[in-house]
């Protein structure tokens, strides 16, 4: 999983609503990322407007106190899930 965050975020988009429901474990073991709805692309920095996108339980801390979020928020949001 965190290789397709890496790769999401290297191809400078924050998905904002990793939780376990958007986790899939296929037949064959591969785990894959589903849910691209809330997908949003970085600016130069790295950074996007924090609009409070994604599912509460899985925010990170600067959600509630930034006004702009990083690939931090996707890598919380694994963590909390697992």
């Amino acid at each position: 999983m965190h290789l397709a965050l890496s790769h999401l975020h290297a191809m400078n988009f924050l998905h904002r609503d990793v939780k376990p429901e958007n986790i899939l474990i296929a037949q064959d073991g591969n785990i894959k990322l589903a849910d691209f709805g809330l997908i949003a692309p970085m600016a130069e920095d790295g950074c996007i407007g924090n609009n409070m996108s994604g599912t509460h339980d899985y925010f990170a801390p600067e959600v509630f106190t930034e006004s702009r979020v990083s690939t931090s928020i996707d890598f919380w949001a694994l963590v909390v899930s697992v």
